[in-house]
């Protein structure tokens, strides 16, 4: 049972990021009211991520140190069981929040949805943030229909139910920008995968969105993520195959348990299945930093197309709409044109006049 003290928690998931992370706080504590708590949850950081999150513990702001590095889901879970408020709202160490945030969220959070959804705003290290100057809109709600095309969407990457193009500045698989009562996630025990090291968000949202029986959208931007090229997201990762299967594990668990639907397995088939193969294959075998010989990086690319659901989805892709650079790559590796997506992959510029050409030649058949 929670004891309701706080209206909003913004819990701030800590790990290695000193660079970032005192304007991170900041950026929460400097309109920080009284009806709202902060919870910074520090993932055993090797370097002073800890250090600076202790000059900030106040009344409303509270420290937790992990003994030792347990990832992201073990922080948003114990977020999610010690939050004292209404709402929960997730929070990156390296991203922002506007001044304007908690002003333009009082009135929203009194509605009482279980989602709050807003928009979001997109920086690099190199570019100055531009605020939305302060004027708010009247939040939206969202139907129950609504709610669950978007958990179709996010567990399939496509959806059976018609996706309102309104919600399009949602970003839909992430938790920040958002807004979840905590309530309703206890009651239906919506947690992050302990055993999921990547896209952790689009299997609690494939659950969030699925039990939530009602939301809003405030169509303004509430979030500002920081962009870095050189994040883990673009690294070269040896063990990126194994992350692909237990993301889909997960999202096959998700279909099996809320749906009774065979079209949205065939959906997952083409869309999220295909999208973790491309996932792979710019990760692994595709990246310039693999070590690995071409002949054993063929060899091991081979053996992956060869297992499921990968197996299935290269052989069905045809049922699926894809853009024209990524018909070419799905007709190489049905091919087992090994060499010709390596090309590919190492001159991108390659596949980007590919798309041109077919553009123009389609636009010219109109």
């Amino acid at each position: 049972m929670v004891v309701t003290v706080k209206k909003i928690t913004i819990a701030v998931a800590i790990y290695n990021v000193e660079k970032y992370l005192d304007a991170c706080i900041k950026s929460i504590v400097c309109n920080l009211p009284d009806w709202a708590q902060v919870i910074l949850i520090d993932d055993a950081s090797k370097d002073a991520s800890g250090d600076i999150c202790d000059k900030y513990v106040s009344d409303n702001i509270t420290v937790k140190h992990f003994e030792e590095n347990c990832g992201v889901c073990a922080v948003r879970n114990y977020a999610i069981e010690n939050a004292q408020s209404e709402y929960i709202c997730f929070v990156d160490g390296d991203d922002l929040i506007p001044p304007y945030f908690f002003d333009a969220c009082e009135e929203v959070l009194a509605c009482g949805k279980d989602i709050l959804f807003f928009s979001y705003g997109e920086f690099t290290n190199e570019t100055e943030i531009e605020f939305d100057g302060g004027v708010s809109e009247e939040a939206n709600e969202i139907t129950k229909d609504e709610l669950t095309a978007m958990a179709q969407f996010v567990v399939a990457s496509s959806s059976v139910l018609p996706r309102n193009p309104a919600y399009a500045p949602i970003r839909q698989t992430s938790i920040w920008a958002k807004a979840y009562k905590v309530q309703y996630l206890l009651d239906n025990d919506v947690r992050f995968p302990f055993d999921q090291k990547k896209s952790q968000d689009l299997v609690f949202n494939s659950y969030a969105y699925f039990y939530a029986s009602s939301a809003v959208f405030l169509n303004r931007k509430m979030y500002f993520y920081r962009q870095n090229p050189t994040s883990v997201c673009h690294r070269y990762n040896e063990n990126i195959v194994d992350i692909a299967h237990k993301l889909l594990d997960n999202c096959k668990r998700a279909i099996d348990c809320l749906y009774d639907d065979e079209k949205m397995y065939e959906l997952f088939l083409l869309y999220r299945v295909i999208m973790q193969l491309f996932t792979c294959m710019e990760l692994d075998f595709f990246h310039k930093d693999n070590p690995k010989s071409p002949k054993e990086r063929k060899m091991e690319f081979e053996n992956f197309c060869m297992q499921e659901p990968f197996k299935s989805a290269i052989a069905e892709y045809e049922k699926g709409i894809y853009w024209n650079e990524r018909l070419l790559l799905l007709r190489l590796v049905r091919k087992n044109r090994f060499f010709a997506l390596d090309l590919l992959y190492r001159r991108p510029i390659l596949l980007k006049m590919y798309g041109k050409f077919c553009s123009l030649m389609q636009g010219g058949a109109k």
